[in-house]
């Protein structure tokens, strides 16, 4: 063997140990669909509401449906969440029923906030490689 060829299986051995270990390393963040959307439900609710934090849990190319619109991409769902934040002040829900069938979830829900009562609401996530990729959500509001 001559030397250069030496050389070159001793980068390639190298290239695909670093290879490896960062698929490895990958591997031990990936959360279930479980963990998410209960992390997630927790950054939602929240006393202080860290728009950054919850659009953490959003793929780049999410969509988020709801009756009047639809969504596409992180941007869209950040403004819709700092609105809708500002339109429900001091929010707080509780879960009545999650449902989990894979990648499939449907979360249903109730709220109050300064504004009003949410006597209803659902939603449903898919979620893949970490990321919330999905969501609808539908609700009825009563207010004060």
């Amino acid at each position: 063997m001559s030397r250069g060829t030496g050389k070159l299986k001793r980068a390639a051995f190298w290239v695909v140990v670093m290879l490896v270990a960062l698929i490895i390393a990958g591997c031990g963040t990936i959360r279930s669909t479980q963990e998410v959307v209960k992390q997630h439900h927790a950054k939602v609710g929240t006393k202080v509401k860290d728009v950054e934090d919850i659009i953490a849990d959003y793929a780049d190319d999410a969509i988020f449906i709801m009756p009047d619109k639809t969504l596409k991409g992180k941007e869209a769902i950040r403004a819709a969440f700092t609105e809708f934040f500002k339109g429900f002040p001091n929010l707080s829900f509780t879960e009545s029923k999650i449902i989990i069938e894979g990648d499939m979830v449907l979360v249903m829900w109730n709220g109050e906030s300064d504004v009003g009562t949410i006597p209803y609401a659902v939603d449903t996530f898919i979620v893949r490689n970490d990321k919330i990729q999905r969501q609808t959500c539908r609700l009825a509001f009563v207010p004060k």
